[in-house]
């Protein structure tokens, strides 16, 4: 491709002024019949840079343009990955905007300066996703489908209304934005170092123009293809609890004895697998008088994520769930042996916590109080209530300080978690546009649009538990968990680890979305040029749109099956451990239960490859991704009602209809409150002066 040095618009402006500036030292400015002008060609980065500043000269407002060049140009894989470049431009780099948890090699929100209520367009006109209010998903659009994009930084009159930080304009190409035929086919090759797999991306262009009687038509046809797999790791400190007057600080000068504790360390291993599939066609007519322009326009984007994590944690300090950012803890002695404390404590015969200059956690081997596990009496019927392993024994002993057992603690909460993300977009438009020139000094554009969007989603998660004494270290560069041989007051079936008789199944979350949208918008522009000093030109124009959205969202349906906190579930030694596959036979307060499936768990290696070393163990058990993939089996297998569970125990899948989700919509997965109908009505005008 290349670009010849020719400006348009505004610059004649400068070549009257180059001509006047030569009047004036009395030149002349001739050109003999006849003679040869060198034209110099101007290709690559130059000519891109000059086809933006064009624009961005031309433009009545602040914008920024990236064309067609600068998209093939940069390796990037996304539409909001180009616009980074982009001064003032920044993008969010995690999956969703409010989920800090899990980063993407995509990025999947653009910010402009600073405030993220940013409008899309295609071609100028409004486009949305079914989930979303104002946007389009940017993970829908394929990039090689662009002819440029115009991002405006401030808003005008003749703008679509609701870009508060700005607005994204992308614009597909259409015939006549060629010379004459033009075939064009591309094919590229993506390496993920971390997922080891190569991807591909394929793409092609047809677009011709034909001379017919009394005008000019023309076609084009853009189809592009890729699939792109990428792995994201890291390793993830969650919310820091406050602890004021309850660890000696003394030698380490903590002003007010106020330190903090992460409640969680994640270590993390997602996979993404992402296919997108883009179609856009244009058909264009002008008349041989050059007064009408015909453009019709659609476009299609079929996007699929499928995302699997798998994730290995610690939970040392998880104690101000639902509190304020300000709640303290305080009142718990970790040296007094008699006292049943929540905190985490030095493990029996280590140093004591340590802590920086601001009081953040630094290192230690950690621990935690046994809590209540039921009688402490063999002898008891309820001695091993809250869960045994192979043998009998119970997996936490019931050491109790009032009892005079020492030492009262136990590892802290250890936990692998699973889970299985699989989301679909699609987004079509089709729209027909008509520029008329009514007179020299006198123009006029009339648009219909039509949007169609579907979202569907399924999300789930399952969490095995277990016990663990760790010593944590935050000093490093990066935070390093070392499990400890000694597990105080914790008995595990040969394997540790390793083996699923060591785990329990404390929870299984779900989350459906099942939305569409549909969008018809009509709008009349007519421009005035004006012969005038101070103005160039009046707009003004109407518009009409009508929205039509139904928004399907469930809640994330959190529920435990097992755990060590409810009293209702005080007795679980028939159900606890993971591999419980017998039924309870009538025993216990769950005697229907039928069972835990097999297959639903499997014994995996977690390597992290970004952050080797930071952890000594590399193998756990996890559930398996095929079995909770699979959402009619997982209901099927382990919700409440196919393991006989009752009186609100256990997992209610979506769509069962039952505890949680009684009150679903009959024949749908979602309530009331879960279900949004929303029709919008515009109607604007505006009068703009340039």
């Amino acid at each position: 491709m290349s670009s010849k040095s020719i400006h348009r618009g505004r610059a004649p402006r400068k070549h009257a002024l180059a001509l006047a500036v030569a009047g004036l030292f009395g030149g002349s400015v001739a050109l003999a019949q006849g003679e040869n002008i060198e034209e110099i060609e101007v290709t690559g980065i130059r000519a891109q840079m000059m086809n933006a500043q064009d624009i961005k000269f031309n433009a009545d407002t602040v914008i920024e343009s990236i064309t067609a060049e600068d998209l093939g140009s940069f390796p990037d894989k996304s539409i909001a990955e180009a616009l980074q470049r982009v001064s003032g431009i920044t993008v969010n780099r995690f999956a969703a905007s409010d989920d800090t948890a899990h980063f993407s090699a995509e990025p999947s929100g653009v910010i402009v300066r600073g405030l993220n209520q940013v409008r899309t367009e295609f071609n100028g006109r409004d486009s949305f996703s079914a989930n979303s209010s104002r946007g389009l998903s940017w993970t829908d659009v394929s990039p090689e489908l662009m002819a440029r994009v115009d991002t405006y930084k401030n808003q005008m009159a003749e703008l679509i209304e609701g870009g508060i930080a700005g607005t994204v304009d992308m614009r597909t190409r259409v015939p006549f934005d060629q010379s004459g035929r033009m075939i064009a086919a591309t094919v590229n090759a993506n390496y993920g170092s971390l997922s080891e797999e190569w991807t591909p991306e394929v793409s092609g262009l047809w677009s011709d123009r034909w001379d017919v009687g009394g005008g000019e038509i023309g076609f084009l046809a853009n189809l592009a293809w890729s699939k792109v797999k990428t792995n994201s790791e890291g390793i993830q400190l969650y919310r820091m609890n406050r602890f004021r007057d309850v660890y000696p600080t003394e030698p380490m000068n903590i002003e007010g004895d106020l330190v903090y504790i992460p409640a969680q360390t994640n270590f993390r291993d997602t996979l993404y697998d992402r296919e997108r599939t883009g179609v856009s066609l244009a058909f264009q007519w002008r008349d041989s008088a050059d007064r009408f322009l015909l453009t019709t326009q659609f476009n299609r984007s079929q996007y699929e994520n499928a995302w699997e994590e798998y994730v290995v944690g610690i939970s040392p300090a998880d104690l101000s769930y639902e509190q304020s950012l300000f709640y303290e803890i305080t009142g718990q002695d970790p040296d007094n042996p008699n006292q049943d404390t929540t905190i985490p404590v030095p493990a029996p015969g280590t140093a004591p916590f340590t802590f920086d200059g601001r009081g953040l956690f630094q290192s230690g081997v950690m621990t935690t109080g046994v809590g209540w596990r039921g009688p402490n009496d063999p002898a008891d019927p309820a001695y091993g209530g809250y869960g045994v392993i192979a043998d009998g024994t119970p997996m936490v002993n019931p050491c109790y300080g009032w009892a005079g057992c020492s030492p009262n603690v136990r590892g802290i909460d250890a936990y692998t978690v699973t889970r299985a993300n699989q989301n679909e977009n699609m987004t079509q438009d089709f729209g027909v546009n008509l520029k008329w020139r009514i007179s020299d000094r006198v123009k006029s554009n009339f648009d219909l649009h039509f949007v169609d969007s579907e979202v569907d989603n399924y999300d789930i998660e399952v969490g095995f538990w277990t016990y663990a004494t760790v010593l944590q270290d935050l000093s490093g560069e990066h935070p390093r968990v070392v499990f400890q041989e000694d597990n105080p007051n914790i008995n595990f079936s040969p394997g540790g680890y390793e083996n699923p008789n060591n785990y329990y199944l404390r929870h299984i979350m779900d989350h459906l979305e099942d939305s569409e949208g549909q969008q018809v918008a009509v709008r009349a522009d007519f421009e005035f040029e004006l012969d005038s000093g101070w103005a160039r030109s009046i707009k003004t124009g109407v518009r009409l749109a009508e929205r039509d959205q139904t928004v399907r969202w469930s809640d994330y349906n959190w529920e435990s099956v097992a755990n060590n906190w409810a009293n209702n579930q005080a007795d679980q030694r028939y159900y606890f451990n993971l591999d419980r596959h017998e039924p309870a036979n009538g025993l216990g307060p769950q005697p229907n239960f039928t069972g835990y499936p097999q297959g639903y768990y499997e014994t995996l290696p977690f390597e992290n490859q970004s952050y080797g070393g930071q952890m000594n163990l590399n193998r756990f058990v996890f559930a398996d991704m095929d079995f909770i993939s699979d959402r009619e089996r997982m209901a099927a297998s382990l919700g409440a009602p196919a393991l006989g569970f009752e009186n609100g125990v256990g997992w209610e899948p979506l769509c069962s209809g039952l505890g949680d989700r009684a009150n679903e919509i009959e024949g749908t997965c979602f309530t009331p409150a879960e279900v949004v109908d929303l029709v919008e009505n515009t109607q604007a005008a505006y009068l703009q002066c340039s």
